[in-house]
């Protein structure tokens, strides 16, 4: 009971085991990196589509707001209800910029992921340290 009791020689059923659980290993490696693969690629798809939507309430999004104002001000001064225009008006705009808002961050979200930034909205921190510069610059 010594030593070599703890050594003894693997028996064929237990090399088989063991080339097994190799082989396993190795086609989870594989599945792992395919899976891999499909979650950069459905990232990538969404980046993309999010980029898409991105353009489209730039471009649609301050004409939506200019259109309804005009709208919905044409309709506050021929109608009777006034307030009921002016809160729908309100919430129009509300609405469309919450769009816009939440279309900048999905594309600034996905693009972190993809490591297309090195940190999520570093436009908003460049601005920000840009207008504390010039507040400083102001001051002195």
């Amino acid at each position: 009971m010594g030593k070599n009791s703890s050594k003894k020689p693997k028996t064929k059923p237990e090399k088989q085991i063991a080339e097994s659980a190799a082989e396993d290993n190795s086609s989870l490696e594989i599945k792992a990196s395919a899976d891999e693969h499909t979650v950069f690629l459905r990232v990538k798809e969404a980046y993309e589509e999010a980029a898409r939507k991105r353009e489209h309430y730039k471009k649609y999004g301050p004409l939506a707001v200019l259109i309804s104002g005009v709208l919905f001000l044409a309709l506050m001064f021929t109608l009777d209800d006034k307030i009921i225009f002016l809160i729908l008006w309100v919430a129009t705009v509300l609405y469309t910029v919450a769009l816009m808002i939440r279309a900048e961050y999905k594309f600034q979200q996905f693009k972190y992921y993809l490591g297309l930034s090195d940190k999520p909205f570093e436009d908003d921190d460049e601005i920000f340290e840009s207008d504390t510069d010039e507040s400083e610059e102001t001051r002195q």
